[in-house]
């Protein structure tokens, strides 16, 4: 998949017929909020203060996805009520406005603030959820432990699917806040080499930036699909780090709901529409 020369008009494509903003980085092309660059500024001050969210739980919040897009990806068929203008395989797109936040092979940096698995069956031809954990270590249907359950060491196309779950930041898009990416099959090396990584830093998670994006990835049998190529930057930023620090005590031991796109985010089949409670 090689870099094209596409415009993007007035800023990121969005789904048919939405409305465009005209504040756009000229980078990504991604929409902007204005109050975002004050936010050091003036907002600080009010560090501590009540958020008015005190009596919200883990399953009152959607965190939604930060995905791939793929061949057979719902947002790039223009018959698909999904479609999203422009949004081309490779493109890494956000699941619940459908903002195009980068292109093929343009980077985008990302700042991870929390990494937990998940485990889910799904029947081939119904893909209807035989089996969920949410911590990849229990709470399913068929075994009360992941460990001795036989779906989970067999081959995945008869058994279940591990999912490593990533809660990202993206600094470039303040105003997005928080986005889920979910890493399975194809991309599992790669969050393999992530988690290493991790752990050889020695420091939280939300203080190493890293720089995503994507290429045409043609090892699996299936035929080729857009994968993630990943690099780390070093250390983030002071001001990053409190923003890090900040969202990991917020979701710290949470449950939150993900919202599922259908991005098919390592070139997978797409899992069932309804959306996902996972432990972050």
């Amino acid at each position: 998949m090689k870099q094209d020369n596409r415009t993007q008009n007035k800023g990121t494509a969005q789904k048919t017929g939405a409305t465009q903003n005209k504040n756009t980085t000229p980078k990504t092309g991604a929409t902007q909020n204005k109050g975002t660059a004050l936010q050091a500024a003036h907002l600080a001050k009010y560090a501590g203060a009540p958020s008015g969210l005190e009596a919200m739980e883990g399953q009152d919040f959607f965190i939604p996805q930060m995905l791939v897009a793929q061949a057979l990806s719902p947002q790039v068929n223009r018959k698909d009520e999904a479609y999203i203008e422009g949004l081309q395989v490779g493109d890494i797109f956000n699941s619940m406005d459908g903002e195009i936040l980068a292109q093929t092979e343009e980077p985008l940096q990302i700042q991870i603030i929390k990494a937990t698995k998940s485990r889910k069956l799904i029947a081939k031809k119904t893909r209807e959820v035989l089996c969920f954990s949410a911590n990849g270590v229990d709470g399913g249907r068929i075994s009360k432990s992941c460990a001795t359950c036989a779906k989970a060491t067999m081959m995945e196309e008869d058994g279940c699917t591990k999912f490593i779950n990533y809660l990202v930041r993206l600094p470039e898009h303040p105003g997005i806040g928080c986005l889920m990416l979910q890493m399975k099959r194809g991309s599992m090396r790669i969050a393999k080499q992530i988690n290493s990584q991790l752990r050889l830093w020695r420091h939280p998670a939300f203080t190493m930036l890293w720089e995503f994006s994507t290429y045409e990835d043609t090892s699996n049998k299936l035929g080729s699909f857009a994968n993630w190529r990943v690099r780390s930057l070093g250390a983030a930023s002071e001001e990053q780090c409190a923003i890090g620090l900040e969202l990991a005590e917020a979701f710290a031991n949470k449950d939150v709901k993900i919202h599922n796109g259908d991005g098919y985010g390592d070139g997978t089949n797409a899992d069932e529409e309804d959306d996902d409670d996972v432990s972050i």
